[in-house]
């Protein structure tokens, strides 16, 4: 009777961590869902953007008509570079303003690299633009083509590898526990 009595614990004792895993398991599926999502909010506003131009934009001759430095103040001062350009497409003029990086419509905190922007164009001068042939009059003066627009995927990449490794992990061990609990209730049965 004794023996019964330990094993009888011992299947209770696999039972409480059993809900712990439970709840564990869950919280690292809430956490692989929002870094997912996290991820593709920011591969649709920040990559995606820049690699619709450089795939399906066109490339033409425009012209800077104007520049300016743009600023916006609130709680602290920011910045963007713009320009309006005029260019032709099939026969048709458009003159829009377009910002110095890409398709981004932000303000930046910095002013100098914005100023340096800037300083590249000439207002009067041709420059190879690029406009998308579906709607001619969203254009884009600078490609932004560095890879800081990728930076914010790293961390919750790195968080969603780090979590699909302990649900993988807490699953075989879930899956332990719960092959050695269907074991010792089969032989249980057996006497």
């Amino acid at each position: 009777m004794d023996k019964k009595n330990k094993k009888g614990n011992r299947n209770l004792s696999t039972l409480l961590p059993l809900g712990y895993q439970l709840t564990i398991f869950l919280v690292q599926i809430v956490i692989l869902i929002a870094c997912i999502e996290y991820a593709r909010i920011i591969y649709k506003d920040e990559v995606l953007p820049d690699k619709m131009v450089k795939d399906n934009f066109s490339q033409i001759a425009c012209t800077v008509v104007s520049k300016k430095l743009s600023e916006k103040v609130h709680l602290v001062h920011s910045y963007r570079a713009d320009f309006l350009i005029s260019y032709e497409v099939n026969n048709v003029p458009y003159q829009t303003w377009v910002t110095g990086n890409g398709l981004d419509q932000d303000f930046f905190h910095q002013r100098e690299p914005q100023e340096t922007t800037l300083s590249q164009f000439q207002i009067g001068s041709a420059y190879t633009c690029w406009y998308d042939p579906k709607a001619p009059q969203i254009a884009v003066l600078v490609l932004r083509h560095d890879w800081i627009s990728t930076l914010p995927l790293i961390i919750p990449t790195l968080i969603a590898l780090i979590v699909i490794y302990y649900i993988i992990k807490g699953t075989l061990q879930f899956g332990g526990v719960l092959f050695n609990i269907l074991r010792s209730s089969k032989s249980r049965f057996k006497k």
